[in-house]
């Protein structure tokens, strides 16, 4: 349901199945996509907290880095970098002209062994997006880069269960949202008039006044092209 480069949103309430969704898109990059290198899970504390995730994670064939919210845009700008090395070296054919040890430094903190890959293709998971300090400024790093995912080969996931506490400025450039049951009208109308919508309020509602409790918003109604 999501596609190369986007960055995508589950909204739900607590227990509402945001991680298992994601999760799901992402055991599916991990199985067709080879150049998909690593998944880079940023929580509060940089460590396995989420039942949900440990639950399927032997299901990615990725490697996992578990990294804080402290850390969180250190840790990104390096894997960008170490990127750029990678994409110079390919572009220019230089893999046996580069030091051995600097290789080695390069595939370790990119999680891969050789230069198989033309790129490389990143995941972000932010496991609880809920008034997260790192959005919290339109000029921070974060609100920046997901405007350029194109540019930098990175897909970003989103769990978050109050809406409002994301910054419009990432909700416009959302490519794909998982609405899930049991928001109000008035709480459906709230999100919906912040995203680009090829159907009425109208439309959507009835879809989601139908859902059962454990379904969502998805393909049919909130697929879009970045």
């Amino acid at each position: 349901y999501v596609q190369y480069n986007t960055l995508n949103i589950a909204g739900g309430r607590q227990r509402s199945g945001k991680t298992h969704t994601i999760i799901k898109e992402i055991i599916k990059i991990s199985a067709v996509s080879k150049r998909t290198h690593l998944l880079i899970y940023i929580n509060k504390n940089g460590a396995p907290s989420d039942p949900t995730f440990e639950s399927l994670k032997g299901l990615i064939s990725m490697p996992v880095e578990y990294v804080s919210e402290d850390n969180a845009e250190k840790f990104v700008q390096d894997i960008l970098k170490w990127k750029m090395l990678y994409n110079y070296i390919k572009e220019k054919h230089y893999e046996d002209r580069i030091q051995e040890d600097q290789v080695e430094k390069m595939f370790d903190f990119l999680k891969i062994d050789n230069f198989a890959n033309v790129t490389l293709h990143t995941l972000i998971f932010f496991e609880d997006a809920a008034n997260n300090k790192l959005f919290k400024k339109n000029t921070n790093f974060f609100n920046q880069l997901f405007t350029r995912l194109a540019h930098v080969q990175c897909s970003v996931f989103i769990a978050v269960q109050f809406w409002k506490s994301l910054p419009t400025e990432i909700k416009s450039n959302t490519s794909t949202i998982f609405i899930f049951s049991r928001f109000s009208k008035e709480q459906l109308r709230y999100i919906l008039r912040q995203v680009p919508l090829p159907y009425t309020f109208e439309q959507i509602l009835d879809v989601y006044t139908k859902l059962n409790e454990n379904e969502k918003l998805r393909e049919l109604v909130l697929k879009f092209n970045a």
